[in-house]
């Protein structure tokens, strides 16, 4: 079986509002195929001046985004500071850790 292991190390501004993260499928140029789109966002609502923390998940295949999933039990990011990201790609699935404490998979959706 295939298991590669990716590190990304991001570096946040101190109001930061989203970033991405996309694991493509083939070239850039010539791909429409996302096996893993990581968006963490901050959405700020100016009417209850409450922000709101999660992270999207999603693939896009064949050039059509998928249903998102959506974690926001946990939102370990914040601005200004460092953030540590393992990606690991594995048979059936990816395992996301940030910062050594919070671990979540992702089903591949591509064939």
């Amino acid at each position: 079986s295939i298991t590669s292991v990716f590190r990304v190390v991001v570096e946040l501004f101190h109001y930061p509002r989203r970033f991405e993260i996309n694991f493509q499928n083939g070239l850039s140029s010539q791909s429409r195929n996302i096996d893993l789109h990581f968006n963490p966002r901050w959405i700020y609502d100016s009417t209850t001046k409450e922000t709101t923390k999660l992270i999207v998940l999603n693939s896009r295949v064949n050039n059509t985004w998928q249903n998102e999933s959506r974690i926001n039990d946990f939102f370990p990011f914040k601005g200004g500071h460092l953030t540590d990201i393992l990606f690991e790609y594995k048979k059936d699935e990816w395992l996301i850790v940030i910062d050594n404490k919070y671990s979540f998979t992702y089903k591949h959706r591509l064939s």
